[in-house]
């Protein structure tokens, strides 16, 4: 745990994180490896150009070790295709059987399956079945050897199973696009907050918690996932219309769409479209809308619109330098991004 955090009990809510000193805003609160993650199943499919991520490529080579193993459990499977949450709660067992240190797999958010609805509980169960045919061939003895080998906590499948699919979280590069899924078990204490004191990023498969506030001791560490949130308010204190939301949902998949066919011109006018929603549902500094910025940004500058490119990227940056810290890869993309503009403004301008 980094020495500005504390765990404690937080009423109502569970274990969770506090500061123990003054944070300032953009700083590095605390970072993280993963104990086990996986490439997601939609990325496993894609060809790496197609994915447009280098992440992703990295990703997939980091967790080929693992893959030897986890590629006889998929052919042993086949016809079925187990979840991303399965292959993760699979890769945990592994390295919990493996190398049998449990000091820092404690997964924090307690599940209640006692109390969980029905139906949910029967989709875990469903869950936890593949699971147990998934690893059947590498560990034929998988039930005794987690109940001699694992923790208390996690020696039933089902039990693991619900545990990993609450703590997971979802790896993403750096325009925050999925490509794996990953388990951080000390950044699982952090609760959720429409209006976060703190965001995470990653920078590789490594999880950064940075602040976008200033935090005081004794302040609750809060961060806020890159999902959609229902019940948003307005500045005025009014319910943000669901409509509103779907509608930024669309123009956001028109806006990948259209990118995609190489119609960069209505790319761009849905991209401008979008920067208000993204301004409301996601209050600056908010990694979400700078980066939605930049891309806004590196369409302006692709269709020869420089002096709007260098201003929306100017916007990213005051946002992304506090979400992503100044030596992220991201950021010294936006930065030679924007000294490329500045060179071809100063190219433009007539010489005496």
């Amino acid at each position: 745990m980094a020495p500005m955090l504390e765990r404690y009990v937080s009423p109502g809510k569970g274990n969770g994180l506090r500061a123990t000193t003054k944070i300032r805003r953009g700083v590095l609160v605390t970072s993280a490896e993963p104990v086990a993650y996986c490439v997601s199943n939609k990325r496993e499919t894609e060809r790496p150009a197609a994915a447009g991520s280098m992440l992703h490529v990295y990703l997939a080579k980091r967790a080929w070790p693992g893959h030897k193993t986890e590629c006889r459990c998929l052919c042993s499977l086949l016809p079925r295709h187990p979840t991303d949450s399965v292959r993760l709660a699979a890769r945990l067992i592994f390295t919990l059987v493996s190398v049998r240190n449990l000091t820092q797999t404690n997964l924090h958010k307690e599940i209640y399956l006692d109390s969980m609805p029905e139906q949910k509980k029967e989709g875990l169960s469903e869950l936890a079945t593949m699971l147990e045919l998934y690893m059947e061939t590498e560990i034929p003895d998988l039930k005794q050897r987690m109940t001699s080998e694992l923790p208390l906590s996690c020696r039933e499948a089902l039990s693991i199973i619900a545990k990993v699919t609450c703590n997971c979280f979802t790896i993403s590069d750096g325009e925050l696009q999925e490509i794996g899924v990953g388990l951080y078990p000390s950044l699982s204490l952090l609760n959720h907050d429409c209006r976060p004191n703190c965001v995470m990023v990653f920078n590789g498969t490594e999880l950064q918690l940075r602040a976008v506030q200033d935090i005081n001791p004794g302040e609750e560490e809060q961060h806020k996932s890159h999902q959609w949130k229902p019940n948003l308010l307005t500045s005025a204190g009014e319910e943000v219309p669901d409509e509103n939301l779907y509608k930024l949902k669309i123009t956001d998949m028109a806006l990948d769409a259209s990118v995609h066919l190489g119609r960069w011109e209505e790319a761009l006018s849905f991209g401008l479209k979008t920067l208000p929603s993204y301004r409301l549902y996601y209050p600056d500094p908010h990694p979400v809308h700078g980066v939605q910025l930049m891309r806004v940004g590196k369409l302006q500058h692709h269709l020869g619109c420089i002096d709007d490119a260098l201003e929306s990227f100017k916007e990213a940056f005051k946002i992304l330098k506090l979400t992503h810290g100044e030596g992220h890869p991201l950021i010294v993309d936006l930065m030679m991004k924007m000294e490329e503009c500045r060179s071809e403004i100063d190219l433009q301008q007539p010489s005496n």
